[in-house]
């Protein structure tokens, strides 16, 4: 029994004395009906756990003017639970919950407090190592990326190379030879017939003229050259013999495919002017 016989029996006749049904005091102590009457008749089926029947007993008290201190000075009471149950209420089940206050102590808070911010950690560290491996990832593909860049060039920079040393090897000049009395100078090449020739005059002095043609008389370039003037034209591949008629052949400085045209052994006295250069490209 929760309480003793004389207890409940006072509780029910200070009731009736008052002329107060169970159903008023139910109202005003927002305590089920159900409970205010298993309580006056003993009936512990029908109450909830001894703590909250204990609570319900002392709101039934305190309302009829008796004194609870005293009615229960036996009763022993949760140290970290307030016995206040002026927020008792009716719960959408029926229920008659006793609106105790549950304050927590400082220790139960602080422990809640850690597990969340252990929580908030946890979620830090995965968001910091995904953003790690992310940018590991995303830096190995640049450098890969770089690297292939760089491969494709230099493999680029190779294969020019080596097609402008192709070039330079097929093409090979032989040295000038002079004809005085006709006023030439013949050069004759090798490997180089069947590729475009590029032709390079500057001007020295006072300028010269510049004409060149093809065996049969075809007009290929004609211009005249300022002092430090540079002029160039490309030669059409296939063409067997140029020649390059100079009117000041000292004032001319002349290279094909990047290879300097030196004409040697030209007359000085007089000195030579009218001038042509003869090139035979061979097979």
């Amino acid at each position: 029994m929760h309480f003793s016989e004389e207890l409940r029996q006072e509780l029910k006749e200070t009731r009736v004395a008052q002329k107060l049904t169970l159903a008023q005091v139910a109202e005003t102590t927002k305590i089920k009906e159900d409970y205010l009457r298993a309580i006056e008749e003993g009936d512990e089926q029908a109450l909830p756990s001894p703590f909250y029947t204990r609570a319900f007993a002392k709101k039934y008290a305190a309302l009829l003017g008796l004194h609870p201190a005293e009615l229960f000075d036996q009763e022993a009471f949760d140290p970290y639970l307030l016995t206040d149950l002026s927020t008792a209420h009716r719960d959408e089940d029926g229920v008659v919950r006793a609106g105790v206050n549950q304050t927590a102590t400082f220790k139960s808070r602080f422990q809640g407090w850690i597990v969340k911010i252990w929580a908030l950690i946890i979620v830090l560290v995965l968001i910091l190592l995904a953003w790690f491996l992310i940018t590991r990832m995303n830096a190995g593909s640049n450098n890969s990326s770089s690297q292939q860049s760089s491969q494709s060039l230099e493999y680029s920079s190779t294969a020019v190379s080596q097609s402008s040393s192709a070039k330079k090897a097929s093409f090979q000049l032989n040295e000038g030879q002079v004809n005085q009395g006709q006023k030439t100078t013949t050069f004759n090449t090798t490997g180089s017939q069947n590729q475009v020739h590029h032709f390079v005059v500057k001007g020295q002095d006072g300028g010269s003229t510049v004409k060149i043609t093809d065996a049969t008389g075809k007009e290929l370039f004609n211009a005249w050259v300022n002092k430090d003037e540079e002029k160039s034209v490309d030669l059409p591949a296939n063409v067997a013999n140029i020649s390059i008629a100079l009117s000041q052949v000292s004032h001319a400085s002349m290279t094909v495919n990047n290879s300097h045209l030196d004409l040697k052994n030209l007359p000085t006295n007089p000195a030579a002017t009218n001038w042509t250069v003869m090139m035979n490209f061979n097979k």
